[in-house]
């Protein structure tokens, strides 16, 4: 009958073998070279953004505040003043004045006909109050 360091050696040794034959080599002058990483690409639609001077002109009124309870809400109008339909991603962020910390935020789709004009509402972005805090909009038109 085997000892248990009979049985246990061989099979330590074979491990040992199966883990060195993975290994890759160390030597400096190694010509292999790793498989090159391939980009993918993916369409996406134009975006205009709603900043600037190239600012999109469909945000034409925001009006954002608490509530007398100290909850945040806010009605944004848009126009869509192109002669085709678009699509805007309409966004509305409350932040702390000192430090712009973002304290909610909320992010909506809108299609609009050509001409066409829309109140976007912005319900219970957050809790707080009104001292210290002010409300961001931001609009982004995509051009499918």
């Amino acid at each position: 009958m085997r000892t248990r360091s009979q049985v246990l050696a061989p099979a330590v040794l074979v491990l040992a073998g199966a883990l060195t034959a993975c290994g890759g080599s160390d030597a400096k002058d190694s010509k292999a070279s790793p498989e090159p990483t391939r980009a993918t690409t993916t369409a996406t639609p134009d975006v205009k953004d709603g900043v600037g001077a190239d600012a999109d002109p469909a945000l034409v009124k925001l009006v954002c505040a608490p509530d007398k309870d100290g909850v945040w809400s806010a009605r944004m109008t848009l126009v869509n003043s192109t002669d085709e339909r678009a699509g805007y991603l309409a966004r509305v962020a409350v932040l702390t004045t000192a430090t712009s910390d973002v304290l909610g935020r909320q992010t909506l789709r809108v299609e609009l006909g050509p001409g066409e004009r829309a109140v976007v509402p912005f319900d219970r972005l957050a809790e707080g109050g009104k001292e210290g805090r002010s409300c961001e909009p931001r609009v982004v038109r995509m051009d499918d």
